[in-house]
């Protein structure tokens, strides 16, 4: 096969060491944007700073790793793609309901129900194939896409519980050019421009951010004050389980993992 001209690094090609670790760098940060889900829901069970740093802490624990079980060669539990697990969209709605009703334990006791479910219908997922084709499949995921748009316009217009003018603005700014900056690195970028798109993005918007105050200074000093490398705490783990959510917790679909190799991956970071 003919290599593709803006090809960079192919399958199972190893870039430098120092391209590999910003590589790596650039994948856990756009992995971590998906902790946002997580915060929407702490914020919805009323958990306290410390209590929602821990879960945070066991969010990204749990992610970094089921990234090494994925990554496994051979035994029955890898797959040995670049298919780093993150926190689901398609069960948002259903985790604030139970947020909202019993609080953290419930979610925790409800997700622990989703993920032996998944784990079940994961054996019969060839034979699924033949009841979910991929126009109802479609449907489905264009489904769980509004009803998680409907709960990202509400966090978007409501900043702080009220609409702010400025605010608003603000993110439109930061937001706007987060992704236009990735945009126009990953199309019309070169060389190590075209590598880091993501992670150059991300900086600018950040950089952006904290000029513009959206990033308190109070938020900033907790940043800071916090330790570098700690274990979470455990006090606050609870589980409860709630059988009238027996159903939206069991009947979500999933999503199978990414079908790309740790070389496949690297193009997309041209």
């Amino acid at each position: 096969m003919k290599r593709p001209e803006n090809l960079i690094y192919a399958v199972d090609e190893w870039p430098p060491l120092p391209k590999l670790a910003l590589l790596g760098l650039q994948q856990v940060s756009l992995v971590s944007i998906y902790l946002v889900l997580l915060v929407i829901v702490l914020r919805e069970a009323g958990a306290s700073p410390p209590v929602a740093r821990s879960t945070l802490s066991f969010a990204m624990i749990a992610m970094g790793i089921g990234a090494v079980l994925q990554a496994l060669w051979q035994g029955p539990v890898g797959s040995s793609f670049l298919a780093p697990p993150v926190l689901s969209a398609i069960y948002l709605q259903v985790s604030l309901a139970a947020a909202k009703v019993g609080g953290l334990p419930l979610v925790a006791g409800m997700t622990m129900v989703a993920g032996g479910f998944e784990s079940l219908l994961s054996r019969f997922l060839h034979r699924l194939r033949l009841v979910f084709p991929p126009v109802v499949s479609g449907i489905i995921i264009t489904a769980v896409g509004f009803e998680v748009g409907l709960i990202g316009f509400k966090q978007f217009l409501c900043v702080v519980g009220t609409l702010c003018t400025r605010d608003f603005r603000l993110h439109l700014i930061v937001s706007t050019l987060t992704v236009g900056t990735m945009m126009g690195l990953s199309v019309w970028g070169r060389g190590m421009l075209r590598l880091f798109w993501a992670l150059l993005g991300m900086l600018i918007g950040l950089a952006v951010a904290v000029v513009g105050g959206l990033i308190s200074p109070q938020a900033r000093l907790e940043v800071a004050a916090a330790p570098l490398v700690a274990l979470p705490g455990v006090s606050h783990l609870g589980y409860a389980f709630d059988l009238s959510l027996l159903i939206p917790f069991s009947g979500r679909p999933g999503r199978g993992p990414a079908h790309h190799r740790s070389g496949d991956y690297l193009p997309a970071y041209e």
